[in-house]
This record gives C-alpha cells, structure tokens and sequence, in this order.
C-alpha cells in the first residue's frame, strides 16, 4: 500500500530524528498528545515500517560512498536542474503532496567547496605570553625582573 504524503513526511522526519512524536507533530500538523499516540501507532504499521528500513538504506549507502563518489554526487547536484528530478532519483530527498524536495543546491556548493579545500582557515598567531608571565608574577608576588 502507498503512503500518503504525512506519512512519507513522518518516516522521513522519523529517520532523522528518531522522535515518532515529534516527527508526527511535524507531518501531521497536530498537537504533542495526539502525536504521542499516532506517532508510536503509525511507527508499528508494516508499510511506515517498510519505508523507514529503505530510507535508512538509502542513507546508509550514502555514508559508504568514497570522496569520488560524493563529488560526483554533489556535482549532480548543482547540476541537474529541479524539474529533471524524479522521486526515484538519489537527488530526491522527499516526496510532499505537490512536489519533490531535492537536495540543497547552495549546500552542495559550500559542500564541494569545503572539499576542495576552498574554505582553509586563515592563520592567526596568538600570542598571550607577557599577559600569562604578569599575572603569574601577581599571584606568586615575584617582582619584575627586567
């Protein structure tokens, strides 16, 4: 049986969250009581069940990609416009009743930066020496020497 669109929502929020009320008051727009009942209820259902081992899946064959293949990921990304994305496509990230989520362009663009080694820090020298030896000197009494 398909999952309706709050229930897709919910076993996507479920998996990251692994909060079932939580992740129904989200889905379903509803209050934190009733979510704690349906929540748990939905959680026990054979098809919401079915549709969280795959999206673990799914996340779990993500974090086994290599650097390359995370690259290339990022890559298809950013270029692969949103209207080429299908709901089977690993661009998907969710399904909602009038549209496909896809993953974040402008985070697969700092991502790939990052990466590539585009965002090193700056070096900055700091130094506390003098500061460090003064008080020293006013909790110990020693008097200056120099």
């Amino acid at each position: 049986m398909a999952l309706n669109p709050k229930q897709e929502k919910f076993c996507q929020l479920w998996v990251e969250s692994g909060n079932a009320t939580q992740s129904y008051m989200e889905a379903a727009g509803t209050g934190a009581r009733v979510a704690a009942t349906l929540g748990w209820r939905w959680l026990r259902k054979a098809d919401i069940q079915d549709r969280i081992a795959e999206i673990q899946g799914e996340v779990r064959e993500l974090a086994s990609l290599n650097k390359a293949e995370i690259v290339d990921l990022l890559v298809r990304c950013i270029e692969t416009p949103a209207s080429e994305v299908t709901g089977d496509s690993d661009l998907c990230v969710g399904i909602e009743p009038d549209k496909i989520k896809i993953m974040d362009k402008a985070g697969a663009i700092k991502e790939l930066n990052r990466m590539c080694g585009h965002y090193a820090p700056d070096k900055v020298e700091v130094s506390a020496e003098s500061e460090m030896i003064a008080m020293i000197r006013g909790i110990t009494g020693a008097k200056d020497e120099g």
